[in-house]
């Protein structure tokens, strides 16, 4: 089964490369239908954002879900975490192995903001 910090391993080191000056010393998790996308900056509420421990179960489920693919999106950095949204597809295919894709903020934009519910 592959692990959720493997991954935001390789996905902090992409964001480290496209934007350097992002500095961060956690990592958050929110599903993309919980990411407010209508503003230029993405908006999620503090109560969806999750650790990693507490997040590595969703990502297992939806890795054996059958997809084909899901997403791990770093949004930016919120608070001194980087933001990292779980996307995956509408409906599985039954696809027996799952591609875990990685990407992150376009290049020098790491502002992400909460709502208060």
């Amino acid at each position: 089964m592959p692990q959720l910090s493997d991954f935001v391993q390789k996905l902090g080191a992409l964001v480290r490369n496209w934007t350097p000056t992002a500095e961060w010393h956690a990592v958050r998790f929110v599903e993309s239908s919980d990411v407010d996308y209508s503003e230029p900056v993405p908006r999620v509420s503090e109560p969806e954002l999750m650790t990693m421990e507490s997040f590595q179960h969703r990502f297992e489920s939806a890795v054996r879900s059958g997809y084909a693919w899901v997403n791990l999106s770093a949004l930016g950095v919120l608070d001194g975490s980087l933001v990292v949204a779980l996307e995956r597809p509408r409906a599985a295919t039954g696809a027996l192995r799952t591609s875990v894709n990685l990407s992150g903020p376009a290049r020098g934009n790491v502002n992400c903001r909460v709502v208060k519910r």
